[in-house]
């Protein structure tokens, strides 16, 4: 069982969680199954927040961008709803890409 395709991609996705891998644990899941993806799902924000804290980080210089476009796929969402993500974590986007984040935060619940 343990050799089963299934069970070592599980272990795969576990083991790139645990090591804060967000990249290796986001194109690990586009291999999951319906199942699988229903397991990781609560864990695939927090995952994007990751490498979203990851990348606003290290383009943190004020000459320093980064396309939105690149950010989406790694992100595995579309330019729009990168681009929101974005600005939920104050991460501030000018045209086409991505620069700093001053602060990344939370973002704020519209209760």
């Amino acid at each position: 069982i343990r050799s089963s395709p299934a069970v070592q991609l599980a272990l795969a996705v576990s083991r790139a969680h645990m090591e804060r891998n967000p990249v290796r644990l986001l194109r690990l899941a586009q291999r999951l199954d319906f199942i699988q993806v229903c397991a990781v799902h609560r864990h695939l924000l927090p995952c994007r927040r990751d490498l979203l804290l990851l990348y606003s980080h290290g383009h943190s210089s004020r000459n320093c961008r980064y396309p939105l476009q690149r950010l989406a796929r790694l992100l595995f969402l579309k330019d729009a709803l990168a681009a929101e993500l974005c600005q939920a974590y104050g991460v501030n986007i000018t045209g086409d890409s991505f620069t700093d984040a001053p602060r990344m935060h939370e973002p704020q619940d519209d209760e």
